[in-house]
């Protein structure tokens, strides 16, 4: 309690502070290096109308940023608080204590979130542990014990109207705060930086990739990824089918890949910074209720649905989007290990007809076509 009265009257006196216009602080979730933030900081480093600087808990991240010639200071340390406190702009992929919470009163804040929201975000979860934290009830009690959650970011980027009305809903956002945009980790798709991501294993060479990228269970007790899967007889059948497993858990459930990736042809890619520098060569992307999918609509990458906890899911966890239920099938839904083994096994899930009609019209209301570039709104809104 008294550490967030002191937080709320340094944000305060924060808004007291002259601010740089020019000077923008970059930040990710989890003090992770990737996604939207990274490929906008990326963009606008050594930029000479722009003074980029990334932000961040992780020392090691700082000092590769900082030998790699871009501009980087630990989140901590008194030039961090610094520029925090002086920059003109926050850039971040989650939420402003990517940066920094307490300094930001008087910044511009462009909130780049990470996915676009198929299941329920924000002030519009209905259910799940998350839920309180949104309750529209004794708002003022909840902005002092959850800050950041509060902070309404002046400018997002939705690359269609369907995502646009979902974020004015979930941030509680006037129409002229949500500008329609391509995001800057798609924009950046053919960029030297993307192309440096480390290369897999070389056994993954010339084989089948299938992604498995399951969404985040909130709530959910242990590793329900051991019970889900048939891990032995599903690293049997990529051995014998010559294809490889790319196994992407949520950044808040990544250590549980320990316990997954121990058999062959199984590669945890949970740890990697990004991942979209490999959709384009993707066989097969298997979710369920994650929105990654929705960049591989891009490339119109097969999809296989596997919601094996789906009633939990729905009850416990999440609630998806009225919207959701209505979409055109992209891809077939399965709920058990066998069923999806059989779905391997007849291999229908791997032939880009399947469903391509259901993807095209996913992509078309995700995708907004004739998109203008994620750098090219921002310029215009922020003047530089």
């Amino acid at each position: 309690m008294w550490r967030n009265i002191l937080g709320k009257l340094i944000y305060f006196i924060s808004g007291w502070v002259p601010r740089q216009s020019h000077k923008a602080v970059f930040g990710c979730y989890r003090d992770l290096f990737t996604d939207n933030s990274k490929y906008l900081f990326l963009h606008y480093s050594g930029a000479p109308r722009v003074r980029a600087i990334w932000i961040s808990g992780d020392d090691y991240l700082v000092e590769r940023l900082n030998q790699e010639g871009h501009e980087a200071y630990h989140r901590g340390s008194w030039r961090g608080r610094w520029h925090a406190l002086t920059a003109g702009v926050y850039c971040y992929s989650s939420y402003v204590g990517d940066i920094n919470q307490w300094l930001c009163r008087g910044a511009f804040l462009v909130n780049l979130w990470h996915g676009s929201p198929l299941k329920e975000i924000e002030f519009d979860i209905s259910n799940g542990p998350l839920a309180d934290r949104y309750r529209r009830t004794h708002p003022g009690m909840r902005a002092w014990r959850y800050h950041q959650l509060y902070l309404k970011p002046d400018l997002m980027l939705a690359p269609s109207f369907r995502v646009a009305d979902c974020f004015r809903s979930a941030f509680r956002l006037p129409e002229h705060r949500v500008r329609i945009g391509g995001y800057p980790r798609t924009d950046f798709a053919d960029s030297p930086e993307m192309a440096a991501n480390p290369p897999l294993p070389a056994f993954c060479n010339g084989r089948r990739r299938i992604l498995y990228a399951p969404s985040w269970r909130d709530g959910a007790n242990g590793n329900p990824y051991l019970e889900a899967l048939d891990w032995p007889r599903l690293s049997d059948w990529l051995v014998e089918n010559d294809s490889v497993l790319l196994l992407r858990l949520h950044p808040n459930e990544r250590e549980m890949a320990r316990d997954l990736a121990k058999y062959p042809f199984i590669v945890d890619i949970s740890h990697r910074e990004d991942i979209y520098d490999l959709l384009p060569d993707l066989a097969l992307v298997i979710t369920d209720y994650s929105s990654l999918y929705i960049d591989g609509l891009l490339f119109d990458v097969p999809v296989l649905f596997y919601r094996f906890d789906h009633a939990w899911y729905a009850s416990d966890c999440r609630k998806a989007y009225a919207y959701s239920r209505d979409l055109p099938a992209a891809g077939r839904v399965v709920g058990d290990f066998e069923t999806l083994l059989a779905e391997l096994q007849r291999g229908y899930c791997f032939d880009r007809n399947q469903n391509r009609t259901g993807r095209a019209a996913q992509r078309n209301q995700f995708w907004q076509p004739g998109l203008p570039r994620a750098f090219e709104v921002i310029d215009r809104q922020l003047g530089w």
